[in-house]
């Protein structure tokens, strides 16, 4: 159980945040229209336009067991937000909001603002970097997590340390190229896709690298010291600020105001309580990555 009074006061949060695009652009559905229907493999997604020429795209799962992606996501943008990483905003779209775009009507949708920039996986002065942080078995352990190469490479911006750490923090192993853009006009890059926040324990594999780190006789650069300071100082900054009681109470607000748990849902809540799991064992061995990376700090800034 949680408090009462915090509970309504994070609920006021999250619907601001998640329904104030929603209720803009039903009440405005009328001028809007599809300007683009996109064939994807696993979504359903259609880019929409007002009338004054704002573009958004409207993004829903074609697989059961991938619609609840939709919670995760809103969740993860809101905590990228909150601490002003640069990321597209994702506003949830409940089952009972109906607006052009939505292929599937009456089943909730993700609303996405558009970023400056193209993806890393198209040619460009970063399309070399390469941060998604590998956790499944068939990885050797030396390439699963923090691995040296993401090091090397987030030491090249300022932005992707904070950008890897935050990728940490919410056990999202999905930071391919093509989900991470940069504009060379402002110099920024920018997170988007963040469906698969909450899968993976990718703060215990960055723990096992960074010891291997502490205790080995490798070189670091003095931009990599200072690429690692910056994502120690991220990765406090989320625990500090997103504490497991916290984010899971998020899960579950977003998860109610979607209409998935409605009494005629036949949604498997499992896959949330997996979530929030997921996230609780992530946050603790994320606690003990301070500490080592402390360590390594140390070690290495001598």
């Amino acid at each position: 159980m949680f408090n009462r009074a915090y509970y309504i006061l994070l609920l006021y949060s999250i619907f601001i945040y998640a329904f104030s695009y929603a209720f803009v652009l039903r009440s405005d559905q009328n001028t809007l229209q599809i300007i683009e229907v996109l064939d994807e493999p696993n979504s359903h997604i259609s880019i929409i336009q007002d009338t004054v020429g704002n573009k958004f795209l409207v993004k829903q799962s074609k697989h059961v067991e991938r619609k609840l992606g939709l919670v995760a996501e809103v969740v993860a943008a809101y905590i990228a937000y909150s601490i002003g990483l640069p990321v597209n905003s994702v506003y949830l779209i409940p089952s009972w909001v109906d607006i052009p775009g939505k292929s599937m009507q009456r089943k909730p949708a993700t609303l996405h603002t558009f970023v400056p920039g193209r993806t890393l996986s198209r040619p460009g002065p970063y399309n070399f970097i390469h941060i998604q942080q590998l956790c499944y078995y068939y990885h050797p352990p030396e390439k699963r997590g923090l691995r040296r190469s993401i090091i090397t490479h987030m030491s090249l911006h300022k932005d992707l340390p904070p950008i890897v750490a935050f990728d940490t923090f919410v056990g999202c192993s999905d930071r391919k190229r093509k989900n991470l853009m940069y504009d060379k006009e402002t110099d920024t890059f920018y997170l988007i896709d963040l469906e698969k926040a909450f899968q993976s324990g990718l703060a215990k594999l960055a723990c096992n690298r960074i010891h291997h780190m502490i205790h080995s006789n490798e070189h670091f650069t003095q931009k990599e010291i200072i690429g690692i300071r910056r994502y120690r100082e991220t990765l406090a900054l989320l625990i500090n600020s997103f504490s497991p009681n916290k984010v899971c109470n998020m899960i579950d607000v977003v998860m109610y105001l979607s209409g998935f748990n409605w009494p005629t849902s036949t949604i498997d809540h499992s896959i949330t309580e997996q979530y929030k799991k997921t996230f609780t064992k992530n946050y603790a061995e994320a606690q003990k990555l301070l500490h080592l990376l402390d360590k390594f700090i140390i070690k290495y800034e001598r």
